[in-house]
């Protein structure tokens, strides 16, 4: 069974928590849900929390998970929840996402982050591994878009799914009123991170850089 990173014992999964409480989204996108035991979670007790003080108005969430196995679990696991769709899919299509050439940038831009460290062509294996799972398994690509056909306007985001695919899932989902960003010292969300750093429509709620690979979580003014 996959083993999530973020759990009740991390600040993330209590920052989660608190963001749904203080925005009360009525769209949620989780990209990246793995068996939904880990952010899902978290998402769902900041809810039903919401629900215990008097908030009857659930929100629609779509999960997003690629690999069989943990989509399987996702489903068992979020099947209590009605106002929960798992959807296996990828998030973005096919080239879309980081290409053999923006990897070795990065690494060379970011020498010091853990992926740089590593052997160059176990990372570009990582990624022909994802591409060859997705085209093999004839996994539905272009997620997001189906998420935006059942959500509408999105409220809040998650964004920890492959290394390869946050920036282009960025591009997608920008303009929801909360987006929560995991791994940002590191290759997924680095450049999201600096990108809403940047733009003043985007608070910066909480941060912490040294928890695992840091997160972030932005909301709008």
């Amino acid at each position: 069974m996959f083993i999530p990173e973020i759990t009740s014992g991390t600040m993330l999964y209590h920052q989660i928590i608190s963001m749904v409480k203080l925005l009360k989204p009525k769209t949620i996108l989780e990209i990246g849900s793995a068996n939904g035991l880990g952010s899902t979670t978290a998402f769902t007790k900041g809810v039903y929390e919401l629900y215990s003080l008097g908030n009857n108005c659930f929100p629609q969430m779509v999960c997003l998970e690629i690999f069989e196995d943990r989509y399987k679990e996702l489903r068992k696991n979020t099947e209590p929840y009605r106002w929960i769709t798992p959807i296996q899919a990828s998030s973005i299509k096919v080239g879309e996402g980081y290409s053999d050439v923006d990897i070795d940038s990065f690494i060379r831009a970011h020498p010091d982050m853990t992926i740089s460290k590593l052997y160059a062509d176990m990372v570009h294996d990582w990624r022909k591994k994802e591409l060859c799972y997705i085209l093999e398994n004839n996994i539905r690509q272009d997620g997001i878009g189906q998420a935006k056909e059942q959500l509408g306007d999105i409220d809040m985001v998650f964004i920890d799914g492959s290394p390869f695919t946050g920036e282009a899932e960025l591009e997608k989902v920008y303009g929801a009123g909360c987006i929560i960003l995991d791994d940002i010292i590191d290759i997924k969300n680095y450049k999201n991170y600096k990108r809403l750093s940047s733009d003043t429509r985007y608070h910066l709620r909480g941060i912490d850089e040294h928890e695992r690979n840091g997160w972030a979580i932005f909301s709008k003014e």
